[in-house]
């Protein structure tokens, strides 16, 4: 998806009819966009390696300390 965005910041700015400000703006709001949630997904699978536990544990909240 960062390479789309890019791809399509390099092609508009290539245009002279189009502000690169904007661009480059719309390009960072987009990826930001696509990074988020990506980055929530990256911390909870951190937190579930260090834990020692699995998505159903915590989903079911089974303790599994026995």
């Amino acid at each position: 998806m960062v390479m789309l965005v890019v791809n399509v910041v390099v092609g508009m700015i290539g245009k002279d009819q189009i502000n690169q400000t904007v661009v480059i703006i719309v390009a960072v709001v987009a990826t930001s966009v696509i990074a988020l949630p990506l980055a929530g997904f990256l911390i909870f699978h951190v937190y579930l390696t260090v834990t020692g536990k699995t998505t159903r544990e915590i989903v079911k909240k089974i303790d599994n300390s026995k």
